[in-house]
């Protein structure tokens, strides 16, 4: 009797049938969904899932009218990362947060849910500056994550086990979309991303005034982020390439937009919460340097919050409560600001946030539409 062992092929919508003792595929797709059509607005959809969930590869390009079950990741073996030791979802499981705090090149920056990327009331109009630092503008400036931290030669153009040039057109604030169908498709799917169901706590009108009256203005919007991009295009910061005169970048420089100017108004985009400190030791970047965020930080978006600890760009809150010891508001922080009663009612109403909650407005929304 053949030892027949099983696999849920979640893209793929099929199973497939294994021998392990041969080790042999036995049957490698029964389909037990239908995909959708060639070229369909669903299919891209998919095939940016399977951009974002393979550890191997796909095509760069010719994706709208290929089946997704005719692509042999294998055969795009080192694109995504070197040997499939990792893929987007590694850090971003459903494309959510992995609760890990990493040592990156902006320094220690705990994993962010995709959730709040893009809004699900206006799409890709109302898409969050990307990183704790604001030093990426589009899901297609990632690729870079591929290249540079994975060890593969990413979804631009270059054949797996090439010489890997680089596309000179993905870059930090680069271009958002036609650097390659894989890139876009992966941007489609992100879009789709949803925070999880949070659980009823009853009444929590008290926590929403409190939530009004003390968060909104940063934690407000439809993505509980007033984190958007608003500038023109997406401004592009290697040397030579113009970029929107309303931007300030900040001081530390390394790509982060600081601020957005228009029409006498301006829009701050790093804020400090006073949860970074140089002298601590923790903060530093992958070279050992110091990290960034005493320039402030893109403020995080709220969305499932409840499920994503620890809390803060360096993981230092393991609960949603501890941030109210540490965080910034007003002349004190939360704790002290805020009486016994109020933290309680904030607490549980943070604690409800989903993607059926009413959100409040923010001031990127005071700042796009003033009236």
């Amino acid at each position: 009797m053949v030892p027949e062992r099983f696999t849920n092929n979640l893209v793929g919508r099929s199973v497939s049938v294994l021998d392990f003792a041969n080790n042999k595929v036995i049957a490698r797709d029964i389909e037990s969904t239908p995909l959708p059509l060639l070229g369909s607005f669903e299919h891209n959809v998919l095939m940016g899932k399977l951009a974002f969930f393979t550890a191997l590869g796909i095509p760069d390009n010719g994706l709208s009218n290929t089946a997704i079950r005719s692509i042999d990741p294998l055969k795009f073996r080192g694109k995504q990362s070197d040997n499939a030791w990792s893929t987007c979802a590694s850090c971003h499981p459903a494309g959510l947060a992995d609760g890990v705090t990493w040592i990156f090149a902006d320094g220690p920056r705990q994993t962010l849910p995709l959730d709040a990327t893009y809004s699900k009331r206006s799409a890709a109009h109302d898409a969050r500056i990307l990183n704790w630092s604001a030093v990426r503008g589009s899901n297609t400036d990632f690729n870079n994550n591929s290249r540079g931290v994975q060890g593969g030669v990413g979804f631009a153009s270059d054949a797996p086990f090439a010489a890997a040039t680089p596309n000179p057109n993905i870059f930090n604030h680069g271009i958002t979309q036609g650097a390659s169908e894989a890139l876009d498709d992966e941007t489609l799917w992100i879009q789709t991303v949803r925070p999880f169901f949070m659980p009823s706590a009853g009444n929590v009108t008290a926590g929403r005034t409190v939530f009004e009256e003390n968060c909104a203005s940063c934690h407000g919007g439809a993505k509980w982020t007033k984190s958007q991009i608003l500038y023109r295009d997406n401004p592009a910061l290697v040397a030579g390439v113009p970029r929107d005169p309303g931007l300030t970048l900040a001081p530390s420089l390394g790509g982060q937009i600081q601020s957005f100017t228009l029409d006498g108004k301006t829009l701050t985009y790093l804020e400090k919460v006073d949860t970074f400190a140089n002298t601590n030791e923790g903060e530093i970047k992958a070279n050992g340097t110091t990290a960034f965020g005493g320039d402030g930080f893109n403020v995080p978006s709220l969305l499932g919050v409840r499920y994503h600890a620890p809390y803060f760009h360096n993981g230092s809150a393991k609960q949603l409560a501890d941030v109210f010891d540490a965080h910034k508001l007003n002349s004190g922080t939360i704790a002290s600001e805020l009486n016994t009663t109020e933290r309680s009612n904030l607490l549980k109403f943070l604690n409800t946030i989903d993607g059926r909650t009413e959100p409040f407005r923010s001031e990127a929304d005071d700042f796009r539409d003033p009236n």
